[in-house]
């Protein structure tokens, strides 16, 4: 992928229940010369009507499909991405799961820039979501990965605050 190209690959990251859907939704309005990438393991856990928690063999499968797919897509425009590797990498680091060392390492070869939704809105439960708990825990995993990346961290609450700073940040590195 050639280094222009790299500037211009988003990926909206965060903890579980940080407005990174939401905002991602918005964005898809605003920018329809961009590719977008919907997060992945959620699409995977619903088509299988899963529910947390997960045991090691669904999150085994989860991961390896996860990986598979993000070493595929296709990059060949502009693109938003709805999480990425980051996220399944915390996630198998905070389950002591043996593919974090794989993903770590997939991870460390992408160079997208990085949207954090911090946990500045109100939790919202659903069967996928571990717990309020858990959404502190990956929203201080995520700022201590993200230190050595491109990110910008949305500082709004608002969805219409959240989506202008959005607008600003992916449109002034074009």
């Amino acid at each position: 992928m050639d280094h222009e190209l790299e500037n211009k690959i988003w990926v909206i990251a965060g903890a579980e229940s940080s407005g990174k859907t939401t905002l991602f939704e918005l964005l898809k309005q605003e920018l329809p010369e961009y590719q977008f990438v919907s997060e992945y393991n959620r699409d995977w856990l619903t088509k299988r009507e899963l529910k947390a928690p997960f045991s090691f063999e669904i999150l085994d499968q989860l991961f390896r499909d996860s990986l598979s797919h993000y070493q595929n897509l296709p990059l060949h425009q502009p693109t938003i991405l709805d999480t990425d590797l980051l996220n399944l990498l915390l996630w198998a680091r905070h389950t002591q799961h043996p593919m974090a060392s794989e993903l770590e390492k997939n991870w460390d070869k992408t160079q997208f820039s990085y949207l954090l939704c911090p946990p500045n809105i109100p939790f919202e439960q659903d069967p996928l979501r571990s717990g309020e708990a858990v959404r502190q825990w990956a929203w201080e995993a995520h700022l201590q990965e993200l230190k050595k990346r491109h990110c910008v961290v949305i500082e709004h609450n608002d969805a219409s605050m959240r989506i202008q700073q959005a607008m600003q940040t992916i449109l002034s590195i074009e």
